[in-house]
């Protein structure tokens, strides 16, 4: 292509996102040359998420960055709560864990900082407003990723291409790799029977605010912390006491459904 220049690194990833920018920094710290394309300009824009979960927390704990990372502003909560009807639930209780907390911190501000951490290794090399348009082939074999930079046409020839472009990958689709793409999960779990067998309305109502807990809404549950960024959708609660929650297996959605069966065949 005329007008293409070119560069040579080790892996090349496609996506800035966590995934992209966490998988270079790791790779980095090993003293592999990586190269992260991020088509936007900076990180300061929406996201679906704002939680840092505690098997990350724990994974920076081992990487020793926790403490740079908790010394930003953040929130944390350690349990979910919640009220069924008159039966106070508690739907997730991290307290147990080596990192007893989820923390709350918009994506954008995570970024930051971790490519912030990455930069420090000579081997990262993270390319903002590059955006990557598809694959370099071989001979049918992947050898690099082709982009758009502020420079123009680039090609970066890599031993090994990831695609860490989200949901509609240009990478996944170029190579014809055709997934489900990004859909959340349903976990749903039955409530409790309140006394003389009656059973909860599903419609969740406000604890009192904690610090460190989670709370209900009236229309359902939600895993935000009192003050947390709005952003974040409630966890609704399903009619008849059942609710859903993010991040189930498979197996787990095959139990639920056979669970929710014998429930409505009065079986339970």
């Amino acid at each position: 292509m005329s007008g293409e220049s070119a560069i040579d690194t080790t892996v090349a990833i496609a996506g800035g996102g966590p995934a992209g920018v966490m998988l270079g920094f790791l790779l980095a710290r090993q003293g592999i040359d990586v190269t992260v394309m991020e088509k936007h300009a900076d990180f300061f824009r929406d996201f679906r998420g704002d939680t840092v979960h505690p098997s990350t927390l724990r994974i920076m704990q081992e990487l020793g960055i926790l403490d740079e990372f908790l010394a930003r502003p953040h929130q944390q909560f350690t349990r979910f709560s919640a009220m069924f009807g008159e039966v106070p639930i508690t739907l997730a209780d991290f307290s147990h864990l080596p990192v007893p907390f989820m923390a709350l911190m918009p994506q954008w501000d995570f970024l930051d900082f971790l490519s912030g951490q990455a930069k420090q290794y000579p081997h990262f090399h993270l390319r903002m407003s590059t955006e990557v348009t598809g694959i370099v082939l071989d001979n049918g074999r992947v050898t690099g990723l082709s982009a758009t930079g502020p420079d123009g046409p680039l090609k970066v020839n890599a031993r090994l291409s990831v695609a860490c472009d989200g949901r509609h990958s240009t990478v996944r689709e170029a190579r014809r790799f055709h997934g489900h793409g990004h859909r959340r999960a349903d976990r749903r779990f039955l409530v409790p029977r309140l006394a003389q067998g009656r059973r909860s309305t599903g419609h969740a109502r406000p604890l009192p605010a904690r610090a460190g807990h989670g709370h209900a809404q009236p229309r359902g549950i939600t895993g935000n912390a009192p003050t947390s960024s709005p952003r974040a959708p409630p966890i609704r609660c399903a009619p008849r006491g059942w609710s859903r929650s993010a991040g189930a297996s498979c197996a787990a959605r095959r139990s639920s459904t056979a669970a929710s069966k014998r429930y409505k065949a009065g079986t339970t």
